[in-house]
């Protein structure tokens, strides 16, 4: 299936954003799990840098229960890249619930031309309840660094404001430096979700950058859809 800027498809991907699993599961003991592989299979195009050639292919796998509603899983395809994902957030806010939401984002980039060297910024883990069990895991180290804003920018925001009483938040991220020329990648995952004593929250988010033929003297960011960010 493709994906269109304007569609709405079982996983809600549309034009450059995924956005699924979110403000759902209110009652004791619901199970949210969401995961989401992105693919972003692009060549440059000097002409218009902005808009690479290629296709992103997007893979859910989402299975909840009780309360919780989410759409179905599957795959599908975009001649967008995908660079904002939005999954898992305000989700199991009853007692005793269970969150477990994956994102993994591939970007296999060809013919890009060389940009200078960017950090991500993360933030994750901040402000989380009284949890029984706390851990959070960053690569590059920092579960709160600020990284290099502007073209190719990537950052991750999880876990945030997130589990409750006796709980459990295990949190990993894993954003590797990219360059300017790069494809702009936020994902925004498990913030405010699984607030309420006793429950389970689980998240990951991975991004891999790979450039392969780069061309010297680039300086800018490459396309990142009409939605990327």
């Amino acid at each position: 299936m493709t994906v269109k800027a304007a569609a709405t498809i079982a996983a809600a991907s549309t034009g450059g954003t995924v956005d699924q699993c979110n403000n759902t599961g209110s009652t004791g003991g619901d199970t949210i799990t969401c995961t989401v592989t992105i693919t972003n299979n692009f060549t440059f195009n000097a002409a218009t840098p902005a808009q690479p050639t290629g296709l992103a292919t997007i893979v859910t796998t989402i299975s909840c229960t009780g309360s919780a509603v989410c759409p179905t899983g599957g795959t599908t395809t975009s001649t967008t890249p995908v660079a904002t994902i939005t999954q898992c957030n305000n989700a199991g806010l009853g007692g005793a619930s269970t969150v477990t939401c994956t994102i993994t984002v591939t970007n296999n980039l060809t013919g890009y031309p060389v940009g200078a060297a960017i950090d991500s910024t993360v933030m994750q883990c901040q402000s989380p309840s009284k949890v029984s069990t706390l851990t959070c895991v960053a690569t590059p180290p920092g579960n709160n660094r600020t990284g290099t804003a502007g073209p190719g920018g990537q950052s991750v925001s999880q876990c945030n404001s997130s589990g409750g009483a006796g709980g459990t938040l295990t949190c990993t991220v894993t954003a590797p430096p990219s360059q300017t020329t790069g494809l702009p990648t936020t994902i925004n995952q498990c913030d405010a979700s699984g607030t309420t004593g006793a429950s389970t929250v689980t998240c990951t988010a991975t991004i891999t950058n790979n450039f392969f033929n780069s061309i010297s003297g680039g300086t800018t960011g490459g396309g990142g859809g009409t939605t990327g960010g």
